[in-house]
């Protein structure tokens, strides 16, 4: 999840609920954690700060490394797993779930959420798709963040050897 594409591939989605495109990072080892700030967070302003909670104002997605991506919202989790297909180098699997309070299951809200879910990942596949076929001679060999720009291009700062997933038809 990198904040600079939120307002440009999701601005009738998502992009109208954060604060420009920017997210705060922190890297853990092989794992790291983005706080999209969400424009609620104005409401915390006039408020002392041992009021303050963080959590109602934003997306916190946490990238684990090889291939999960948590997303805590204010009152759900969303998982998202990547696995290559069986006997396939040119496919990958995405299996996504929502994770929410069991007494608060049979709420019509659900509905909303998982359909702006599906919008969203439907726009970022769907740029993926056309980037394939525009640049048709490119080599596209990723396909979802769960490792940090820094870490992808200097692998020798891991402390020992790690094996990856990597996909798309050029894996």
């Amino acid at each position: 999840w990198e904040a600079y594409h939120i307002k440009v591939l999701h601005k009738t989605t998502v992009a109208p609920l954060f604060v420009r495109n920017l997210a705060l990072y922190d890297g853990f080892g092989l794992c790291h954690r983005l706080i999209g700030i969400r424009n609620s967070i104005e409401k915390m302003r006039d408020l002392p700060e041992s009021k303050w909670s963080l959590v109602p104002h934003a997306t916190i997605l946490m990238n684990l490394f090889p291939n999960t991506i948590c997303v805590m919202q204010s009152d759900h989790v969303e998982t998202y797993r990547v696995f290559p297909a069986p006997d396939r180098v040119d496919e990958s699997i995405t299996e996504v779930s929502v994770l929410v309070p069991p007494a608060d299951s049979p709420n019509p809200k659900w509905k909303k959420v998982m359909d702006l879910l599906v919008a969203v990942i439907e726009q970022d596949f769907a740029i993926g798709e056309q980037i394939q076929r525009t640049y048709p001679d490119v080599r596209v060999v990723k396909s979802l963040n769960t490792l940090t720009a820094d870490l992808m291009a200097h692998p020798d700062h891991l402390a020992e050897a790690s094996t990856v997933f990597v996909s798309g038809e050029d894996a």
